[in-house]
């Protein structure tokens, strides 16, 4: 809730730029806590509240931004263009990933997604500023968190919408993120066995 307001009140790319720098920053000490060996429960945990609270804020930002990049009668086709990236990099991403870990081991993986942030931050930081709007729209930017509550409780359909995503993002994407790069690095190690007999 925190994060939509912020991508309302303030510059999203300077958002953008912020969580993609201190993901980046998240993942080089997972991968160096992973390539010492010096991992615990308790960094993982520590390390993905913090991941968390840079998602809260990025993901609005970012999905508020596509339409401020395109006219109006595109808008359509560039959050459809914009959600299949999304989800084609979370299905891709994965795949190299257990490739990476099968190869050269778990820190390698983490630090080829740290690498992939300086991609994404060099392509916010060449977009142009959002231009200024009227002075009814850059004050219905300032409307508070409440607003958005009231929005959403007066249409039923956003309700559900809502608890669609909560679902699918709690018991959905954390099995994929986790359970497709080791169960890629278990088949190739196991053909790989099975090649060697």
């Amino acid at each position: 809730m925190y994060g939509g307001s912020a991508a309302d009140r303030f510059d999203k790319r300077r958002i953008l730029v912020y969580t993609n720098a201190a993901q980046m920053v998240l993942a080089l000490v997972l991968a160096v806590l992973v390539m010492t060996g010096r991992i615990q429960i308790w960094h993982v945990i520590v390390l993905a509240a913090f991941l968390g609270v840079c998602i809260a804020f990025e993901m609005p930002a970012i999905s508020a931004l596509v339409p401020e990049l395109v006219h109006h009668d595109e808008i359509g086709a560039a959050v459809a263009l914009d959600r299949s990236v999304f989800h084609g990099s979370r299905l891709i991403g994965p795949s190299l990933a257990g490739q990476l870990v099968t190869r050269w081991g778990a820190a390698s993986a983490i630090f080829g997604n740290a690498i992939s942030f300086l991609g994404l931050i060099i392509a916010i930081l060449t977009l142009p500023p959002r231009p200024r709007g009227t002075k009814e729209e850059e004050e219905q930017r300032k409307s508070g968190i409440m607003d958005g509550f009231r929005y959403v409780k007066s249409d039923r359909i956003m309700i559900l919408m809502i608890a669609l995503i909560a679902l699918t993002t709690v018991f959905v994407f954390p099995v994929l993120s986790v359970m497709l790069p080791l169960t890629f690095e278990t088949f190739c190690t196991s053909a790989l066995i099975e090649w060697a007999t």
